[in-house]
């Protein structure tokens, strides 16, 4: 039923459209008037403070977002800048002298330049190519060295089986095993001898107070 509202007698009084009152507005005993009313700031209230609520939940997820991101990015920058290029090529020259390529013997804890030269100074800073071709090439490539214990001192501890590596300036790795081992005169050259049809290297060293030469032949695997 629709409900219109009469002002004239002062009462200000609510009627129907058939006129007949119903409640009367100025009662100020009527509490559901009041509490009707009354509700209305409190509920505002709550709507502010369910808005601000939502606000610090959005703005915290949204610092959260962005602390993980950051601190992922300096992790990846950490990793990149400790990250070391490897070298694409071996060094040219060693102390002076022409760098061929290095040699390994991992049993003895070697790890060698070998140099381009025989000057008595150049086999004290390395191993020095004595005779024969390129690196890890077809024939017998007889490589020197002092008898130092970081050198050729610990060659006598070889066996036949063991595994020498021959690396190329361009940090490509040739494997050889030791087939034969012998101690010959200074004045032997045999050892020396290629075999085209070999991939071969020979070590010598000084023994026995520089009497005797203490020679490793090895074969590429």
């Amino acid at each position: 039923m629709a409900k219109g509202k009469h002002s004239a007698d002062g009462g200000g009084y609510y009627f129907d459209q058939k006129n007949e009152r119903i409640e009367e507005k100025n009662d100020i005993n009527n509490d559901e008037y009041y509490e009707e009313y009354d509700d209305e700031p409190n509920i505002t209230k709550i709507k502010i403070i369910c808005a601000l609520v939502a606000i610090i939940v959005i703005v915290g997820v949204a610092l959260f977002i962005s602390t993980r991101g950051s601190n992922k990015d300096n992790s990846e920058n950490l990793v990149q800048t400790n990250t070391v290029a490897e070298p694409i090529a071996m060094e040219s020259t060693y102390e002076g002298y022409k760098v061929l390529g290095k040699i390994k013997i991992k049993k003895l804890n070697v790890e060698q330049y070998i140099l381009d030269s025989t000057e008595e100074e150049a086999l004290k800073k390395g191993i020095s190519k004595l005779y024969g071709g390129s690196l890890n090439n077809y024939g017998n490539l007889c490589l020197a060295g002092h008898n130092f214990d970081n050198m050729f001192g610990k060659l006598n501890e070889l066996d036949k089986g063991d595994i020498i590596t021959i690396v190329e300036k361009d940090f490509s790795e040739t494997e050889y095993e030791v087939k034969d081992i012998l101690t010959v005169e200074p004045t032997d050259l045999e050892a020396l001898i290629p075999d085209e049809n070999k991939v071969e290297i020979t070590l010598i060293t000084c023994e026995s107070a520089s009497t005797e030469r203490l020679i490793i032949k090895a074969e590429e695997k």
